[in-house]
């Protein structure tokens, strides 16, 4: 049986100075870090995989199915500085994938997806969601935005 020691006693718990952690854990909750934080080795974000409809507010990526067309939806952030990843991972029969934010920052209302690869990184700003990074998934010179997804 593997040790365990608990802490704080559901309230908070402040640790001055470094701390230093091995092995594997779970932590869950909402935290606050302020200054450096140093990660060594991978980072694993929570996903889901949709064929249709919401995208959850509780993963950071979300892998579309793209069979056809389909509508996607992805409600208000629930905190200024959260990140979408929404990236097409299936695109079969001739496929028209449309993710309508309810709240954008920007002037668009819809991003398209219709090829494997194609990607779109989102931020919550408190009142939208702002497009901060697009891809398409395949080669093109720096100058080019063909194959990227369509943002209307």
């Amino acid at each position: 049986m593997a040790d365990t020691t608990q802490i704080g006693g559901g309230g908070p718990v402040t640790i001055a100075g470094a701390l230093t952690t091995s092995g594997a854990g779970t932590h869950s909750g909402a935290n606050t870090f302020t200054g450096a934080v140093n990660l060594d080795g991978r980072v694993h974000y929570a996903h889901e995989t949709k064929t249709v409809g919401a995208l959850s507010l509780g993963t950071t990526i979300s892998f579309l199915s793209v069979d056809g067309t389909k509508a996607y939806t992805l409600a208000d952030g629930t905190a200024e500085g959260e990140v979408k990843i929404v990236i097409c991972t299936v695109a079969a029969n001739t496929p028209a994938g449309t993710l309508t934010p309810n709240a954008t920052a920007g002037a668009y209302a819809t991003i398209a997806f219709n090829t494997v690869g194609q990607s779109a990184t989102l931020v919550w700003t408190g009142s939208g969601w702002a497009i901060a990074g697009r891809q398409s998934g395949a080669t093109a010179n720096a100058t080019s935005v063909a194959g990227l997804p369509v943002i209307a």
